[in-house]
């Protein structure tokens, strides 16, 4: 696992390998660290390693985080 605080774009960036993504003493640890960045107005984002194509899904998920952020701020 792996966590990452970007202050530019105030996302809390969560790494999860193959494994650790069915852990779920690992996933229930972390909900005390999602709700505090939560509360500090950060955007938790989980990426979890999987079998698809990397690239792809990265982007539509980058998009789908667009379009969040323009409708909580936007409409």
């Amino acid at each position: 696992m792996r966590l990452h605080l970007d202050e530019t774009t105030h996302m809390l960036e969560i790494w999860l390998t193959g494994k650790e993504k069915n852990d779920e003493l690992l996933r229930s640890s972390l909900e005390p660290v999602v709700k505090k960045y939560k509360a500090e107005k950060y955007l938790p984002v989980f990426f979890i390693s999987g079998e698809e194509d990397l690239k792809n899904n990265t982007a539509e998920l980058l998009r789908s985080q667009i379009r969040s952020a323009n409708n909580r701020f936007c409409g």
